[in-house]
């Protein structure tokens, strides 16, 4: 178990500046939990006591709206962190955390969380650094959900997720050894599964992506027809 935790909290942006003495000794504050597929590790509105970072598997972070659909606002890979923003502020987890696959996730609690703060102090401008990043992320994912349309928003979605998990080869494809189903694509952008499909084939018959059996290559013309901030 300390393995686990201490590999995942020195791959981390936000734990993986301090030195492997100090990762050793803050392990024991970290619990360790395993998940099945499609379980809940936390509920929207529940009180936000524990800071999350995914050891295995992947997580998504999602928002049911009043008309009973689920919205996914994100979805989180190792070493990725989640539920800090409540943490900090200490008001309830504003969407739910729920697995997408089998997944390990460690976390530590949020009186636990603000003793190493206070402890080493190179984590709270760290803090400051990456959780104004998830804030900024967050608030281009829903501008461009409520302002473009459907094509742009799937094309940025997809980008987003090359530059995060896959690998560019020399032509300038972008190869993902991952996939993600049309639904789930069609709850992060915010249209319907059928519009997803609509699209996506639409893509795939232009030549700008290949998709399938958990793997999926963006081509450079797709990023050329549909350009994407970075």
């Amino acid at each position: 178990m300390e393995n686990t935790v201490v590999t995942t909290l020195s791959n981390s942006r936000l734990f993986g500046h301090l030195g492997k003495d100090d990762l050793a000794d803050i392990a024991p504050a970290f619990k360790l939990e395993r998940f099945g597929g499609d379980e809940y590790i936390f509920a929207e509105s529940d009180r936000a006591e524990r800071l999350y970072l995914v050891c295995e598997g992947r997580v998504k972070i999602v928002k049911h709206t009043p008309e009973g659909k689920d919205v996914i606002l994100e979805v989180i890979d190792p070493p990725e962190i989640f539920g800090g923003v409540a943490v900090l502020d200490g008001r309830p987890y504003p969407a739910s955390a729920l697995t997408m696959e089998e997944s390990a996730v460690i976390s530590i609690n949020r009186k636990g969380f603000f003793e190493l703060i206070d402890r080493y102090h190179v984590l709270a401008l760290e803090a400051t650094i990456y959780f104004g990043e998830r804030l900024r992320n967050a608030y281009d994912m829903l501008k461009a959900v409520a302002v473009e349309r459907v094509e742009r928003r799937i094309a940025s979605l997809l980008f987003r997720f090359g530059e995060r998990l896959g690998t560019r080869s020399a032509k300038g494809e972008i190869v993902m050894e991952m996939g993600l189903t049309m639904q789930e694509i069609a709850e992060m952008v915010g249209t319907t599964v059928e519009t997803t499909i609509r699209t996506m084939n639409k893509f795939k018959k232009e030549g700008l992506i290949q998709y399938g059996q958990g793997r999926t290559v963006l081509y450079p013309g797709l990023r050329e027809k549909l350009p994407v901030a970075e």
